[in-house]
């Protein structure tokens, strides 16, 4: 096989997996995460950088001249500023200067690409191959010169950006940094400087590209900086893509060289191909069956996004908001154990548990070798990222933390800065990793989290009442009044309840206020425990408390009243104190007689009343005959 066909054929394959690479790249890219992109843009360049000289010796393996495509070798020089900014863009500060140079450094090499290509300053005719002795353009040396000090530059860089970088992010930013760092050196070759008449052509530095493409990849794989799934549905994709349109574009051009001359022809074909592509769904017909093919019904992270993230933000009940929260997060990644922590006066509680180890409830997590390490890198903890990469010693009581928690991954909620809350997850069930794009998932969907729960405590503050953490009256009169306008137009059922402590005042004065707050929170925590998370529970004034319930069963809603009653009898405090409740209920039916919401409550006064009047510890019903029912 002729020698300059043997060195061009790998380099026009290497060129084709690049742009693979590259296309998969960017589909990654997020505005937190902006890697994926640079790594796509330089694949594109290192892409360009090889088919062109792959070409060019294949021309030459035909007796054809080099023409532009030999002059396209100095596109890898645009790599340069690239690097720059993605180690930029991982270091923690940048003095204004460095970013000044790099922002010269794309407008130079720009030039320089203009230069080569449209010119003979850079590159000079007529180019020879091996042994490589074409005399330099006017610029070329400068360039050369140049380009040493932009790569020292870049390799300055690249040393803080590694040194600077920390847990999970430093384990995947490696691999891409000094595969970069291998392809920098292949654009070097260019700044080799003359041995006499010979020295090698820097075109051949293309094939340093090789590594660059081998550890990107053994990131992708190893490190989970991408699905592994999704770069075999992007390659199958690209695969018939690719074939499709090449297959169009020479029946195109067969039926146009008789009429059109050859050069002509292979223009208008290649358009004719350009406009099928953009302006026919073909591309995304078979996107779509290849996610289909390879993912089978998992769901779209975009889409799941896009979906929860206006119901995490507005929903003002923290209880609901995590428990949705849980829920998006386990139908997504397909999870069976989860618990979430929530900050709350200095401790963290578990809010909410699912299929968790015994003992989770009671683990002292604000105290833990897992907070600190959470709080000290603010980033996802994924076990297996860590194990072998971290101090043993601080490695065992991570793992000893996240084995208590039922834990293979544990996702830290921060709202500016603050940790108020963590996510813990056990395994997939289908026993797969959790990769990057899973990661970066949570990541986006704890920030709405963190925001919901702000927005949850800011309305807490400004409706609940600060003792027993009930709603207070005028928040729940108003509630009162939407249902009630709600279930007038629908004909539905509406039932109201005002519950009182008997004989409270006896308790503040034989033991004191603080005693009779205890007592008023114990009351109400039995109250809100006992009723749904939809119904609305409130404290309606000093001793008494009022609840909504939406469209009960008229008997549902006595038997509740009777069940929350019985609760409070069996309730004992400190020093023996025991207490009961007296319960007004009034129940709002089709063909109910009740005008307005005040009739509504003043009925379920009137019942109290009567609860009260009667011997008290008992339930009472409102009538629209004006009867009052006791149920006890």
């Amino acid at each position: 096989m002729n020698s300059l066909l043997l060195i061009g054929s790998p380099l026009l394959f290497l060129g084709a997996v690049q742009i693979v690479l590259a296309f998969i790249c960017l589909s990654r890219g997020r505005r937190e995460n902006l890697l994926p992109i640079y790594a796509g843009v330089l694949a594109f360049i290192s892409a360009t950088w090889c088919i062109t000289i792959g070409i060019f010796y294949t021309r030459a393996a035909m007796g054809l001249e080099g023409g532009i495509f030999y002059r396209l070798a100095w596109i890898s020089s645009l790599g340069i500023p690239i690097v720059i900014t993605v180690a930029m863009d991982l270091r923690k500060k940048v003095h204004r200067i460095e970013r000044i140079i790099n922002w010269i450094s794309y407008g130079f090499w720009g030039l320089v690409s203009v230069l080569a290509v449209t010119t003979n300053l850079v590159d000079s005719d007529p180019l020879s191959l091996i042994p490589y002795k074409d005399g330099p353009g006017r610029f070329e040396i400068p360039v050369r010169i140049l380009c040493a000090i932009n790569s020292a530059f870049l390799l300055y860089q690249l040393f803080m950006a590694r040194k600077e970088s920390v847990g999970i992010k430093r384990q995947q930013t490696a691999y891409f940094l000094l595969g970069t760092a291998i392809y920098l050196t292949g654009n070097l070759i260019i700044v080799f400087p003359y041995a006499g008449t010979f020295y090698f052509d820097p075109g051949l530095g293309a094939y340093l590209s090789v590594p660059w493409n081998a550890l990107t990849i053994y990131a992708i794989t190893k490190h989970r900086l991408f699905n592994i799934r999704l770069v075999l549905s992007r390659v199958f994709s690209a695969s018939i893509i690719t074939g499709f349109f090449t297959v169009f574009h020479l029946l195109v051009f067969r039926l146009l060289r008789n009429i059109l001359d050859v050069d002509m022809g292979i223009i208008v074909a290649t358009f004719a191909t350009a406009i099928l592509a953009f302006t026919s769904p073909f591309m995304k017909y078979v996107f779509k069956f290849s996610a289909n093919l390879f993912f089978g019904s998992s769901i779209d992270y975009q889409m799941t996004l896009k979906k929860s993230s206006e119901a995490l933000v507005s929903i003002l009940n923290l209880d609901d908001l995590i428990r949705k929260f849980i829920e998006v997060t386990r139908k997504t990644l397909g999870i069976d154990e989860a618990g979430f922590f929530l900050m709350n006066e200095n401790k963290f509680e578990l809010r909410y548990a699912l299929a968790l180890p015994a003992g989770a409830e009671s683990f002292k997590l604000e105290s833990s070798s897992l907070m600190n390490w959470v709080n000290e890198k603010k980033q996802v903890l994924v076990r297996e990222e860590q194990d072998g990469r971290i101090a043993q010693s601080t490695f065992d009581r991570l793992d000893q933390d996240l084995e208590n928690l039922g834990a293979e991954i544990a996702i830290p909620v921060f709202f500016n800065g603050i940790l108020s809350g963590l996510l813990t997850l056990g395994f997939k069930t289908n026993k797969d990793a959790f990769f990057q794009e899973d990661i970066m998932f949570l990541e986006t969907l704890s920030s709405q989290v963190a925001l919901g729960i702000e927005n949850a405590r800011l309305f807490a503050e400004s409706t609940t009442d600060g003792l027993t953490g009930l709603y207070h009256q005028k928040y729940f009169k108003a509630r009162v009044h939407s249902e009630f306008m709600r279930i007038k137009r629908s004909n539905a059922t509406l039932a109201l309840m005002i519950l009182d402590i008997d004989h409270f005042k006896r308790i503040n004065d034989t033991y004191g206020h603080l005693m009779g707050d205890k007592v008023l929170k114990g009351v109400a925590k039995v109250i809100h425990l006992s009723f749904r998370i939809e119904d609305i529970v409130a404290r309606y004034g000093g001793e008494e408390f009022g609840v909504l319930l939406c469209e009960p069963h008229t008997r549902g809603a006595i038997e509740s009243a009777e069940r929350v009653r019985k609760k409070i009898e069996q309730l004992e405090f400190d020093n023996g104190i025991k207490v009961t409740i007296s319960i007004g209920v009034r129940i709002l039916e089709k063909g109910n007689d009740c005008a307005t919401d005040i009739d509504l409550i003043q009925g379920a006064d009137d019942a109290l009343y009567e609860a009260k009047n009667g011997g008290r510890n008992q339930v009472v019903v409102f009538q629209t005959t004006s009867k009052l029912r006791q149920v006890k």
